[in-house]
């Protein structure tokens, strides 16, 4: 959004965790702070964001999601836009071909050096062994990603904005958020692995071999 509009915006960005500390040091233009929302919702004035984005954050917000999402809603201007990405893992909870699709690039990628042991996320890291069952694998991973389910938080933003003001998106490709968990390198060859993965999940789900984990909803700040 920055590279797009430049200084016709401004744009803030809050994360209560320690990687945020990278984000200031390289900013440019944008403002980053460590911060939860609700700490820094209580700083600022209600009514003065166009757009609120939360991404695949709302899960981990310690309020049940119904509180942080009308907490957000306080803060939008009237016609202003309410944006989550969410995570919709359920969809594929026992879908061998799915999880087989997963765990393929994950075992290549760590067989070849692009994925390394030493860049797993703690408690991802039983997932990364191959001999157990995909199922197993998957649950390990889903175990540790989330403080709200899936459902809590679409129930939250459906309470707060109404199903008439809320544009919802299912089947939307989302594994990007697991490769950097489950070992990818952080230099040229793990971008450019990164990348390349992307597009595979995309084409993937484009072609309905595979189910999208990713959720999109819309929000407009209408009167009900």
């Amino acid at each position: 959004m920055d590279a797009h509009y430049h200084d016709r915006v401004k744009l803030t960005g809050i994360d209560p965790g320690d990687d945020i500390a990278l984000a200031i040091e390289q900013s440019n233009g944008i403002e980053f702070l460590k911060d939860t929302f609700m700490s820094y919702a209580d700083k600022v004035q209600e009514a003065s964001f166009d757009i609120i984005i939360f991404t695949k954050s709302l899960h981990h917000c310690p309020d049940e999601p119904k509180i942080t999402v009308a907490r957000a809603r306080q803060l939008l201007v009237p016609d202003g836009l309410f944006v989550a990405e969410e995570l919709w893992t359920h969809t594929i909870d026992e879908d061998e071909r799915a999880h087989r699709w997963v765990f393929d690039r994950v075992d290549l990628l760590h067989a070849t050096g692009n994925m390394i042991m030493e860049n797993v996320r703690q408690e991802f890291v039983p997932a990364i062994n191959s001999q157990l069952p995909l199922e197993e694998r998957w649950r390990i991973i889903l175990s540790n990603c989330r403080d709200h389910s899936s459902a809590s938080c679409k129930q939250g933003i459906l309470d707060v904005f109404g199903e008439e003001n809320t544009r919802i998106t299912e089947n939307v490709a989302q594994m990007r958020e697991f490769w950097a968990a489950l070992g990818l390198k952080d230099d040229a060859s793990g971008r450019a692995a990164m990348l390349e993965l992307i597009q595979q999940e995309a084409r993937a789900v484009a072609e309905n071999r595979i189910t999208g984990i990713g959720i999109l909803f819309v929000c407009e700040n209408k009167k009900q």
